[in-house]
């Protein structure tokens, strides 16, 4: 109940905010959070490590430890206490940890914990139980919570831009963006979530070492499983064709550097590494190519960029927005196929006179209702596209299939065929909202669009047979 309230909220707020309609049906979500430690230490035997954290109330705190190395075993204690009871424990003296924090970790352990009042807290790796050798452990502790909002507004920007970048270029679904802790560094798309999910791990991975422009690839990668699906086209749970697919949105967007800087991350790995994922992905049916020759790969595609591109702009000019296809027009890159796009372009120019004419041998428009201005004037398609795609109604509609939030143009244009002041009614409908009917969801008022606009589109989605 909670997500179809959010949902609703989320679709109302949008059309109030109509010039961020491109996001406004595409949840773009930042886990608001902060990592507390990331690192590697050594404890010797006999001897303990501590961390300060400031937490607030509420924050849920997660803390994982890695033992890699020890003696006779890879044992340590671990505990969460607060300031006092800290101090009781430093001075050898009783003291009382956060109920779920404490424990013997072997190996591998964590937990997760709601943190019960603000102040310092303090995360303690024991070692006192070994007697000669020291234990090498690795940390990863992080707290979520709306505490730490301000954290996710410029990684938000970031999605949101790329996410726009995608409506911009191509004609395809809303699908949702998300970015937050997953438990390992690593990007995925869910086709039964219809998301894409950028780890917390994965960036701080990159970005700890400089690599800043492997993240964008990683989008891009994660875009061509998301798009292919959507597009209902083969092979688009290959993660081979996933790699050559960001390689060409970077040549595409002018970012062929992240390609190479992915590239060489992906080269950067030790043999012994190498062997480890290899072997990983034997055990675990990992579907990627082995890291250095996903290096060699990208590489060589953009060596060979020209025959890439002139391959692949056969499956994307089709599904390209008409603004992107006249600006890929006016460059001067030599793989451009500019009959293709041409004929794609004058394709497009006779659907839409097509309308026209259609429109022209219409019945007259319905008078308009005392609540609803419509004018005498014919329909502009183009106009009523253009006006369709600015309030983002095709995020919730299509005009041939029904979808899970709305009907059809056509099932809607069906059942006010014949009907007495159907533009007036339906133009009223747009306007105050629906409840119910055949609406799943319901369609909240198109505050944000003129009287005029709104019969425009009406007499529009009137046409679609």
């Amino acid at each position: 109940m909670r997500y179809l309230i959010r949902y609703i909220f989320t679709c109302f707020l949008c059309l109030i905010l109509s010039s961020y309609a491109s996001v406004c049906f595409a949840e773009i979500y930042v886990e608001p959070s902060q990592t507390m430690v990331n690192q590697t230490v050594n404890i010797n035997a006999g001897s303990y490590t501590y961390y300060q954290l400031q937490l607030p109330v509420g924050a849920n705190f997660t803390a994982k430890f890695t033992v890699t190395q020890g003696g006779l075993d890879k044992k340590v204690d671990v505990l969460l206490l607060d300031s006092i009871n800290f101090q009781q424990y430093a001075s050898g003296n009783q003291y009382t940890f956060l109920k779920g924090t404490a424990g013997l970790i072997d190996g591998i352990g964590s937990y997760s914990v709601s943190i019960p009042f603000s102040g310092a807290w303090f995360l303690v790796v024991d070692n006192q139980r070994a007697l000669l050798l020291p234990r090498t452990v690795s940390i990863y502790a992080y707290a979520t919570g709306s505490a730490f909002s301000s954290n996710s507004i410029a990684s938000k920007q970031s999605l949101e831009r790329f996410y726009n970048w995608t409506q911009q270029q191509f004609t395809l679904p809303s699908f949702d963006v998300h970015m937050g802790h997953c438990g390992e560094s690593n990007a995925f798309y869910s086709p039964t979530k219809n998301q894409i999910k950028l780890c917390n791990e994965l960036v701080e991975e990159v970005t700890s070492k400089g690599l800043n422009g492997v993240v964008p690839f990683v989008l891009y990668h994660e875009l061509g499983h998301a798009v292919l699906h959507l597009w209902d086209y083969p092979l688009s749970d290959n993660e081979d064709v996933a790699d050559e697919f960001a390689t060409v949105l970077t040549i595409l967007s002018g970012q062929q550097n992240e390609a190479f800087v992915a590239a060489n991350w992906w080269a950067s790995g030790t043999e012994q590494k190498n062997k480890a994922e290899a072997l990983y992905k034997i055990y675990t049916n990992d579907r990627h190519t082995i890291s250095p020759q996903r290096a060699r790969n990208i590489i060589g595609w953009l060596n060979n960029s020209d025959n890439l591109m002139r391959r692949w702009q056969k499956i994307l000019v089709p599904k390209m927005q008409t603004q992107a296809l006249r600006e890929l027009d006016a460059k001067n890159d030599i793989w451009i196929d500019r009959q293709f796009i041409g004929t794609e372009l004058s394709k497009r120019e006779q659907l839409n006179t097509k309308d026209l004419a259609s429109m022209e041998n219409q019945k007259p428009i319905d008078q308009p209702t005392r609540d609803v201005s419509l004018s005498a004037s014919q329909v502009d398609v183009q106009k009523a596209l253009r006006i369709h795609n600015t309030h983002a109604c095709g995020a919730c509609h299509e005009v041939d299939k029904a979808t899970i939030i709305a009907s059809s143009y056509k099932d809607i244009a069906q059942r006010y065929r014949g009907v007495s002041g159907a533009a007036s009614t339906l133009a009223s409908s747009i306007k105050q909202g629906v409840k119910g009917q055949s609406y799943k969801l319901g369609m909240p008022p198109a505050l944000m669009m003129s009287d005029d606009d709104i019969r425009i589109v009406a007499n529009w989605i009137l046409l679609q047979e």
